[in-house]
């Protein structure tokens, strides 16, 4: 699905989309949504010495990290 419209700078691929309609449905789904971004990155360990990761979606990262971790690559 594509989407688009103004404001969509600090959107984050593969992240979840919700609608709101009042400002506590807005807070909810905000701290949702940090809790899910908090949830992803504290699962990446970084070395000071392996390879540069990059994705497009962060469920591609994680999936990316999780193989590289299984091979005993470092990130």
């Amino acid at each position: 699905m594509k989407l688009s419209g103004p404001n969509f700078e600090d959107a984050m691929a593969g992240s979840a989309l919700y609608v709101y309609e009042t400002d506590e449905e807005l807070k909810h789904y905000t701290e949702l949504l940090d809790k899910d971004y908090q949830q992803a990155m504290n699962g990446i360990e970084l070395q000071s010495n392996g390879v540069y990761v990059q994705a497009s979606t962060i469920g591609s990262l994680e999936a990316l990290i999780s193989f590289l971790k299984q091979s005993k690559i470092p990130v």
